[in-house]
């Protein structure tokens, strides 16, 4: 089908008008259906286990589609783990070796910005989206490389290994200066709100980050407020995650040197920046994903701090 024939409902989707998407995608699901038009009929639906039908659907037509395959990945992956999950997931990670205790938390110096009770409530936030992952940690060692494969096949875009000349292990700004493979608008969660307010409320998401691509999201942020950016790669194998973010303003300037910048869990496969929002508009947070660093199963969110 002719991309031209998409533009309409794609249109629709990105200024937020399910309905009319639906009502455009109707007849040409009847009459020639295909995986592109089943993945958009998923971002068109109101309901998740609708989106999740017609993702399969998609899938059934053309399984290495990759938008489908990733967006059906971060739907299936939110979801709280049964207790037969959980009991699968202990069994194999008892299997692995794994230590059984949780993983200590790094001792966090105070800065002038950030109280207790605000690290607090930044742990909360990453362990809630650490938990409702829990259906990446049974892809981890799996999924590192498909997305490439299917991408490059599909013809979309082929992964950076190096910038102008140099290789990209060796770019000191490579996420500012390499451009992103996709970009997404995610929601933003509030501080203080509750479990069951937050899942609802948006502020978290998750995908699979191959070498050689970068992925943007991007958040409506207001001056004078302040925010705090969380990326949590779930690889065992993940390091050095903290060069390879950047948090961006609208104008695309790197405002990552002037947030507070530290990791709430040992090891450097997570980061955490605190930003006091200076200009109004769409800001961004570039993950860029390097070999043997910053690859694998991830999860980001965005809150924004209570009282700003």
């Amino acid at each position: 089908m002719a991309a031209d024939n998409l533009a309409p409902i794609r249109e629709a989707l990105k200024n937020g008008d399910k309905a009319a998407a639906r009502r455009l995608l109707s007849p040409l699901l009847k009459t020639q259906p295909t995986a592109d038009l089943w993945t958009l009929a998923a971002q068109a639906c109101d309901k998740q286990e609708d989106a999740i039908k017609c993702l399969r659907k998609a899938l059934e037509l053309d399984s290495l589609h990759s938008q489908a395959n990733r967006l059906l990945f971060k739907l299936e992956g939110a979801k709280p783990p049964s207790a037969e999950e959980w009991d699968r997931l202990t069994a194999q990670r008892a299997r692995q070796a794994l230590p059984a205790e949780p993983i200590p938390l790094k001792k966090v110096k105070r800065k002038r910005r950030m109280t207790p009770g605000r690290w607090v409530g930044c742990l909360s936030f990453l362990l809630l989206g650490s938990a409702c992952s829990l259906f990446t940690l049974n892809m981890i060692g799996v999924i590192n490389g498909v997305f490439t494969t299917a991408t490059v096949l599909l013809g979309g875009p082929t992964p950076v290994s190096q910038w102008q000349g140099q290789p990209l292990s060796e770019v000191s700004n490579a996420p500012v200066v390499i451009p992103p493979s996709q970009q997404e608008m995610i929601g933003v969660a509030t501080s203080g709100d509750d479990i069951a307010e937050q899942t609802s409320s948006g502020g978290r998401d998750a995908d699979v980050l191959d070498p050689g691509y970068s992925h943007e999201y991007q958040f409506d942020a207001v001056q004078g407020s302040e925010y705090a950016v969380y990326i949590q790669f779930l690889s065992l194998d993940a390091n050095r995650v903290s060069r390879n973010v950047a948090v961006l303003r609208p104008d695309g300037s790197d405002a990552t040197p002037n947030c507070d910048q530290n990791s709430i869990l040992q090891g450097d496969n997570n980061v955490t920046f605190i930003c006091n929002i200076d200009a109004t508009g769409t800001w961004g947070v570039r993950i860029l994903g390097r070999d043997d660093e910053s690859v694998g199963a991830y999860f980001v969110g965005i809150e924004r701090m209570q009282g700003s």
